[in-house]
């Protein structure tokens, strides 16, 4: 396997490091205020890493535990099991 299907987690974390700190930037942008420091966006890149890190981890372990029900079933369960399981608990 080629590309970013070889390494599915870090495609994930340099995805979502990627679009944390652009939404940072963009933030700034539109609210007009000067750009944030390295160290701003370092956070938003630190916090990024663990959202892409833990979210990867959470579809993986989705995709293994429904994997032998048909397309729409296995949707239905990934989609109320992240949305009533890992939501919560990843935002409390």
């Amino acid at each position: 396997m080629h590309g970013t299907g070889a390494y599915p987690i870090a495609t994930d974390i340099v995805t979502a490091v990627l679009l944390y700190m652009l939404g940072k930037i963009t933030s700034d942008a539109i609210n007009r205020q000067p750009l944030a420091k390295a160290r701003v966006l370092g956070k938003w890149g630190v916090l990024g890493c663990m959202d892409g890190f833990f979210t990867g981890i959470w579809y993986r372990y989705l995709e293994a535990s429904f994997g032998e029900l048909e397309a729409l079933p296995r949707c239905l369960a990934m989609l109320c099991s992240s949305s009533f399981l890992y939501t919560p608990a990843y935002t409390s």
